[in-house]
């Protein structure tokens, strides 16, 4: 399944159909409902995948050049950046 292509659902019913193809990152095992009905759960090694606004979050921190990013566009900085960018595309 393609990242671009994947169906998000914020309804428990539609991750459950598709718990076969979900694979734990830490253990590859598969992947299944958890006790609070919150998110997925590993059925090996136990470690817990929160779903938040339809989106299975198997990573709560970005590393490396991703927090570079995140960082940058989080700051008051962006707008500020936003501005050059349009500039110069119009330019060229």
């Amino acid at each position: 399944m393609s990242l671009t292509t994947a169906h998000v659902s914020t309804s428990p019913a539609d991750w459950e159909a598709d718990l076969e193809r979900l694979r734990c990152v830490a253990c590859e095992s598969g992947l299944a409902p958890d006790a609070a009905g919150t998110g997925l759960a590993c059925s090996q090694c136990g470690r817990a995948f929160p779903v938040r606004d339809g989106v299975l979050v198997v990573k709560d921190e970005p590393e490396a050049d991703n927090r570079i990013a995140r960082d940058f566009y989080n700051s008051p900085l962006w707008p500020k950046f936003r501005f050059w960018e349009k500039f110069f595309w119009v330019c060229n």
